[in-house]
């Protein structure tokens, strides 16, 4: 086989200006060799910072030039330039203004012919609690042989917020967008957004909350052919909670969705109401327990109104020393369904610390499924174990292993272990290593037993190396083994210094 190489190098370097204007620069430099037959790449990236008291600023170049072999030993090209920049102004006691723009331009064909140019700019204004912002953008496609498609959008947005009487606070905001599609300066497509958002939240009374929000969208679109449309959507959201006590709260909300029809398709509604109750306590000694329950009514579709139910409770505790553990179960009560009705989870995780430098973590995880309540099956299980040893500060040890099989027609498992190490010299290096390794089963027909197939394993193995106060060695080794038994090996060594 052919080896790929891949460096990356970062260098930063930082000053003051006038004694409280922050100068940076990031250079950020990537290198891939690719296999035979690619061009490698070159991918550098310049940053510059300026940041002080009421104003601040950014400005990126990425320029980098892309080659491969084509067809018939012809070299394609991409060429790309991009520029990204912003800056912002507020002095005390005044609004924030804030300037941002993009600049890109790409160039992709054989003999440089097709080209995207890309650019956009928005301005945005914050006094207090609101925001105004204008922008516009452009991109345009050229290829060869055929006409160059551009669109353009004009966009402003306002928002506000504002704080009402009896712990209630308002929200709304207002977006408009106008986008022109042209091929060789002729308009072949345009669209008008308008969309906006208008919410309320409170809390007038100690035991109730309520929150309300409704957003809507109405476009006006001309298509190829003059072809109109003119959809609205529409959304909205409320709720209500209730907390009588510290151990209770209940909620009731709705969900209402209305899509506008397009392109000949009419749109589509959902409409459902949600109730939900739920208490946590304390059970015995640090056990404690939390229950909850909930129904969803949902109305306006084309079977009328359907109802599911759902149930799910967990413990929770340390009820002996060294000891955590906890079990959560949950059940789906899908309503008008004969096969499969019902759906639920188990999950059980432990924690023991035998030992002040060592702990074992086990879990159990089930989905169940049945038709009735009293034909309950297991459809799916799995088991994982988890052992941590760290026999001293700068040095520990751990192993996971875990399996996972289904208990359908074609029953199958899936097991995967690992084990990962470190150890450090202090002030000096340290190294790692981590092993993982996977199996399968692969059914069989008829009373032939499954077959285990190996899976990839994998091996990492790194280390770093202080030299000094202010330089950093790191190298790193990996090697992966596929289905079939082939290998592969990666190295890799990077330098990092700060002066």
């Amino acid at each position: 086989g052919h080896g790929a190489l891949f460096q990356q190098y970062y260098l930063r370097v930082s000053d003051r200006l006038f004694y409280k204007n922050q100068i940076t620069f990031i250079g950020t430099f990537s290198h891939h060799a690719r296999q035979r037959g690619r061009a490698a790449e070159f991918r550098p990236r310049y940053e510059w910072l300026l940041s002080s008291v009421g104003y601040g600023g950014q400005l990126s170049y990425e320029p980098y030039t892309q080659s491969q072999q084509g067809a018939g030993g012809k070299g394609n090209e991409e060429i790309s330039r991009r520029w990204r920049g912003g800056l912002f102004v507020q002095p005390e006691h005044w609004p924030r203004i804030a300037c941002d723009f993009l600049r890109s331009r790409r160039t992709q064909s054989e003999r440089g012919t097709g080209r995207e140019r890309w650019d956009s700019y928005m301005v945005t204004w914050q006094p207090r609690s609101n925001v105004l912002s204008a922008g516009y953008s452009r991109q345009v496609r050229t290829s060869q042989g055929s006409r160059p498609d551009m669109v353009e959008i004009y966009r402003a947005l306002a928002s506000t917020e504002r704080a009402l009487p009896w712990h209630h606070r308002l929200s709304m905001g207002y977006n408009f967008d106008r986008t022109w599609n042209k091929q060789s300066s002729a308009v072949v497509g345009a669209q008008d957004q308008h969309a906006g958002t208008l919410s309320l939240l409170g809390d007038p009374l100690p035991a109730f909350n309520w929150f309300a929000q409704y957003s809507g969208r109405f476009l006006d679109v001309t298509r190829p052919g003059g072809i109109r449309e003119r959809p609205t959507d529409h959304t909205a959201t409320a709720a209500i909670g209730w907390t009588p006590a510290a151990v209770f709260n209940g909620s009731v909300s709705r969900y209402f969705e209305q899509t506008g029809r397009r392109q000949g398709e009419d749109g589509q509604r959902t409409d459902y109401w949600q109730g939900r109750a739920t208490s946590e306590g304390r059970l015995y000694r640090q056990i404690r327990v939390f229950a909850t329950a909930y129904r969803i009514v949902s109305s306006g579709a084309p079977k009328g109104m359907r109802y599911n139910d759902a149930y799910f409770l967990s413990f929770r505790g340390r009820p002996f020393r060294r000891t955590d553990w906890s079990a959560e179960l949950s059940l789906g009560d899908r309503h008008g369904r004969q096969a499969e009705r019902f759906g639920g989870n188990i999950n059980i995780y432990a924690r023991l610390e035998p030992l002040s430098s060592a702990q074992v973590q086990a879990g159990y995880t089930a989905l169940v499924s049945a038709a009735e309540l009293s034909a309950f099956h297991i459809t799916e299980e799995g088991y994982n174990t988890n052992v941590q040893y760290v026999p001293a500060d700068n040095m520990s040890l751990s192993g996971t292993w875990s399996i996972r099989r289904t208990r359908l027609a074609t029953a199958k498992w899936s097991g995967a272990w690992s084990a990962t190490g470190t150890y450090r010299w202090p002030s000096f290096a340290n190294v790692s290593f981590n092993y993982s390794e996977r199996q399968l089963s692969v059914p069989a027909g008829g009373t032939t037993p499954p077959k285990q197939a190996r899976q990839p394993a994998s091996l990492v193995a790194s280390g770093t190396w202080w030299v000094g106060t202010s330089t950093t060695v790191t190298g790193q080794y990996a090697r992966q083994t596929s289905n079939d038994g082939a290998t592969t090996d990666n190295w890799g060594i990077g330098i990092s210094t700060s002066f």
